[in-house]
C-alpha cells in the first residue's frame, strides 16, 4: 500500500510539474497569478516529500529525518494554504471591494489556528506529531498531528466562507473552482480515518488544476474583451476620419439643392439622415451584420455621392450571393476610397463595381474602380492616409478571420478583394 500511496503522488507531482511549464509559457504577471504559481510550487514540495516518506519510512534508520518527512508536508502544506487565503482576497479584490470585515478576520482566524499549532510542538515536543520507534519500524502519530490537520482544515473553511460572502463578485465556474479548494481535502480529510494515504495531497492537485484552468479561461475571455474593445475604438477612430469630408460636402450640396431643386435637396437630407443613423448603430455592433444591410448602406452613400458628381460616377452591381455576414462599414470604406482616391481623382469620371462571388469554403466580394490607381506601397507607408484599410483588415481578421488583399496599378484602377470564411462567420453570427 505505501508504494501505491507513493507511486500516486509522484503522479501527482508529474502532472503538477507540467502544470508549472505551463504557468511559465503564459508568462502573465498578474499578482494573483503570481501567488497560483507560488502556491503550485509549494505543493510540488508537498507531493515530493510526501512521497519519499511513503516509500522509505520504513528503511532510513535516522528518527529525525523521518520525523521531517513526516512533520514538513504538514507544514509546508500549511504554506500553501496561507498563499490561498491571500490568492483569494487579491483574486476577491480584482472583481470589486472586499470588505474588512471578511479580509480581515479571514487573516487573523489563520494567524491564530497556525500560532496555536506552533505552540503546541513547542510545548509538546516533535514527538508529539510523530513518534518513531526504530527498533519496531513502527511511526506512530500523535496529537499534534492530528491538530496541525484540524488546523489546516480550519483554513478550508476560511476560505469556504470568504468565498460565500463574495460570490456576488465570481461567476459560478470560478466559485466552484475555488471551492474545491476548500471541500475536496476537507472531503478527504474525513476519510484519513478509515484510510491513512495520501488523498488530501492529491485532492489539493486536482483542485489546483481546476483552478488554474478557469482562470485561465476567464483571462482568455478578458483579453478577448479587451481586443474587442480596441476594435470598437479603432472603428470610432476610423469614423471620426470617415465622416468630416463627406459630412462638409454633403451638407454644402443639399445648401445648394434648396434654391435649385428642394425636391431633390429633401431626398439627399433623407439619404443622409439614414447614413448618419447607420454610422451611429454601426458603433454598437460587435458582430457580423448581414450583406443585404451592408449593402443599403453603400447604396445610400453612393446615392449621395452621385448628387454630387452626377455622370462622373457610375456604379455597378453583379451580386451572386448576398446570403452572409459581414463586418460593419468594411465594405463602405472601400468604397469610400474608390470613390475619393479613385473615381474623383479623373476628369471624366469612372466606375465603380461590387461584384459577390460564393466558393466552396468562403464568400469574396470585390470592390474595383477604373480611376487613377495608386501605389500599393503607400498602404504600408502612408499610415494616415490609408487608416481605413488597414482598420478593415484587422477588424475583418478579429471578427471573423477575413482577409482583405488589394491590387492597383496606377493610371489603370485598383480591385479590392475582400475574404471571408463560411465556417468562421457563422461563428460570428
Amino acid at each position: 500500500m505505501e508504494i501505491a500511496n507513493g507511486s500516486l503522488e509522484i503522479f501527482a507531482a508529474l502532472v503538477i510539474i507540467i502544470l508549472l511549464v505551463s504557468m511559465y509559457n503564459e508568462k502573465n504577471s498578474d499578482v494573483f497569478d503570481r501567488s497560483l504559481t507560488i502556491m503550485v510550487i509549494f505543493h510540488l514540495m508537498v507531493l515530493i516529500l510526501d512521497a519519499l516518506h511513503w516509500f522509505f519510512y520504513q528503511q532510513i534508520n535516522y528518527p529525525i529525518l523521518m520525523i521531517l518527512l513526516s512533520v514538513l508536508p504538514t507544514v509546508l502544506s500549511l504554506v500553501v494554504n496561507s498563499i490561498f487565503v491571500f490568492f483569494v482576497i487579491k483574486f476577491l479584490s480584482q472583481r470589486g471591494p472586499i470588505s474588512e470585515k471578511i479580509a480581515i478576520p479571514s487573516i487573523l482566524l489563520f494567524a491564530f489556528s497556525i500560532l496555536i499549532w506552533t505552540i503546541f510542538i513547542m510545548l509538546n515536543g516533535v514527538s508529539s506529531v510523530v513518534n518513531v520507534q526504530t527498533q519496531f519500524d513502527v511511526m506512530n502519530y500523535g496529537w499534534g498531528y492530528w491538530f496541525g490537520h484540524f488546523a489546516w482544515a480550519s483554513v478550508c473553511v476560511i476560505g469556504i466562507w470568504m468565498i460565500l460572502q463574495c460570490h456576488q463578485n465570481l461567476n459560478k465556474k470560478e466559485r466552484w473552482a475555488l471551492l474545491s479548494y476548500c471541500f475536496l481535502p476537507l472531503i478527504a480529510f474525513g476519510t484519513r480515518f478509515f484510510w491513512n494515504g495520501p488523498q488530501i495531497f492529491l485532492s489539493i492537485s486536482l483542485s489546483l488544476i481546476w483552478i488554474y484552468a478557469v482562470m485561465q479561461r476567464g483571462q482568455r475571455q478578458r483579453l478577448q474583451d479587451r481586443e474587442n474593445e480596441l476594435i470598437q475604438g479603432r472603428m470610432m477612430i476610423l469614423l471620426s476620419q470617415l465622416q468630416p469630408h463627406f459630412m462638409y460636402n454633403t451638407l454644402t450640396t443639399i445648401c445648394g439643392l434648396c434654391d435649385e431643386n428642394p425636391k431633390e435637396a429633401k431626398e439627399v437630407t433623407a439619404n443622409f439622415a439614414d447614413y448618419i443613423r447607420h454610422n451611429l448603430n454601426s458603433l454598437t455592433q460587435k458582430s457580423p451584420i448581414p450583406f443585404v444591410d451592408e449593402l443599403e448602406y453603400i447604396k445610400t452613400y453612393l446615392s449621395i455621392e452621385k448628387k454630387r458628381f452626377e455622370n462622373k460616377l457610375n456604379v455597378e452591381f453583379d451580386l451572386e450571393v448576398i446570403d452572409f455576414n459581414i463586418p460593419a462599414l468594411t465594405i463602405q470604406v472601400l468604397v469610400e476610397n474608390a470613390v475619393k482616391h479613385g473615381i474623383t481623382k479623373v476628369k471624366k469620371g469612372g466606375t465603380i463595381k461590387v461584384k459577390t462571388v460564393e466558393e466552396l469554403n468562403y464568400f469574396e466580394v470585390i470592390v474595383s474602380d477604373d480611376g487613377i490607381g495608386f501605389d500599393i506601397s503607400e498602404i504600408q507607408h502612408d499610415n494616415k492616409e490609408h487608416i481605413g484599410i488597414n482598420n478593415v483588415r484587422t477588424r475583418l481578421w478579429m471578427m471573423c478571420k477575413g482577409t482583405l488583399s488589394i491590387e492597383s496599378k496606377v493610371g489603370y484602377g485598383t480591385v479590392a478583394r475582400l475574404t471571408i470564411p463560411k465556417g468562421d462567420i457563422k461563428k460570428c453570427q
